[in-house]
């Protein structure tokens, strides 16, 4: 960025009329872990705010999403080791390195908000764009407050940006483990970070006053495979992520294949999204069992997605991340098992998950294939799994509201 652009840039904040309505921009980038559903949320929580003006921008930089992917088919053991050794120093000066082009086309993107004199606040949700924003900041000598949000149960210190964390404003986090770390390495004061909460999008929140029949006959009829969904079978639905949903095509493969004369009654749905490499496995596996009801989906909508969470009698998670947990058992009580256990962040994600009792745990083939069989046979167990999941959600949905108020007060008074 050149010295005119800094200079003009500067000072934008001085002469701000005492009429002009503040704004919060909360941005989100596509890079899987629920980036785009943590942002949403936030928004949800700060949407009774009389003094800001609450806008979201999701960034056009797709190279995450398409690195994600690609490590996340290809080689997810280099994904954990890069991961883990991510949050060392050193690690940390190399890696600045090797993406600073990707963080100058996020500083591309974001320049418009240091340019519009009614920002104040920045919250970002993916540690890469908070570290963009920080390098504007400094860079244009900025009076715009930046808010670091974390949106899993992570303590990797990853997530917090050391180098420049005299810029940083505030800190959100799901873990309070990970705001004690980061309070005890790094001094950084405990008054300008807080617990993070969760707000469902509003149409995970109507969709509880629909009946599954109701749900299935509102889907939007425009979108084709939506007119194959089934109110009269036993709906598996396969979610967790476009970049993910893939990963475990194998493992309903071999579910498919060890339980195929037992599964006329069932109906699997696949929330394939924008991921090609996901559509053309499971588009392998329909090929291969035509007599298996699979229906592939694409990119949905907010409204056809919480309407296909609520139908689910049973889902299949690829992985799992905070905030599509909470879309997840708002918009229905059905048995989460989660499949595959993935490197990285969702190790803290599936242990809180797990010690909730949020979700259970198949991750050999074994143990998938025999709970899927049990759960499609015995109504009268898929009936108490139910209920003590409907008991289980409510209680962390109400924590979370709690902690989405605190959060929300945070965020304004800072």
């Amino acid at each position: 960025m050149g010295k005119g652009q800094r200079k003009r840039l500067s000072g934008l904040k001085k002469n701000l009329p005492i009429n002009m309505t503040k704004k919060i921009i909360v941005t989100a980038v596509k890079a899987g872990g629920g980036h785009i559903a943590a942002m949403n949320s936030i928004i949800s929580a700060l949407s009774n705010s009389k003094e800001y003006k609450i806008e979201s921008f999701t960034s056009a930089n797709n190279t995450l999403n398409k690195l994600h992917e690609f490590f996340n088919f290809k080689l997810p053991i280099i994904y954990d080791i890069g991961y883990n050794i991510a949050e060392f120093k050193a690690s940390r000066i190399s890696q600045d390195i090797l993406i600073q082009d990707v963080l100058n086309q996020f500083k591309y993107e974001f320049i418009q908000f240091f340019e519009d004199e009614q920002v104040e606040k920045i919250i970002s949700t993916h540690f890469l764009t908070t570290q963009a924003l920080l390098e504007l900041k400094e860079e244009l000598d900025s009076k715009i407050k930046i808010i670091a949000y974390v949106p899993d149960y992570d303590v990797s210190l990853l997530h917090f940006p050391y180098s420049d964390a005299k810029y940083l404003n505030g800190l959100i986090a799901q873990s309070y483990s990970f705001i004690d770390r980061v309070a005890n390495e790094f001094n950084y004061p405990r008054h300008r970070m807080q617990k993070a909460g969760f707000v469902v999008n509003s149409p995970f929140e109507a969709v509880n006053l629909l009946t599954t029949n109701q749900a299935i006959s509102s889907l939007s009829a425009d979108v084709k495979e939506l007119k194959q969904i089934s109110k009269t079978k036993l709906r598996i639905v396969i979610a967790g992520g476009s970049g993910w949903t893939g990963t475990i095509a194998g493992k309903i493969k071999k579910l498919i294949s060890y339980a195929e004369n037992d599964l006329d009654n069932v109906q699997f749905i696949v929330i394939s999204g924008s991921s090609e490499e996901s559509i053309k496995r499971y588009n392998k596996i329909k090929k291969h069992y035509p007599k298996i009801d699979l229906v592939i989906l694409p990119q949905l909508n907010h409204n056809d997605l919480s309407k296909i969470y609520k139908i689910a009698d049973i889902v299949l998670l690829a992985s799992i991340a905070p905030a599509s947990l909470f879309e997840l058992m708002h918009a229905n009580s059905s048995p989460l098992i989660l499949v595959k256990a993935n490197p990285g962040q969702e190790f803290f994600n599936k242990n809180f998950a797990v010690e909730e009792g949020l979700i259970e745990l198949s991750t050999s083939q074994d143990n998938l294939n025999w709970r899927v069989i049990e759960l499609v046979e015995d109504i009268n167990e898929l009936a108490r799994v139910k209920k003590m999941y409907a008991s289980n959600f409510q209680n962390q949905l109400q924590i979370a509201r709690l902690n989405a108020d605190s959060m929300s007060q945070f965020i304004i008074n800072l």
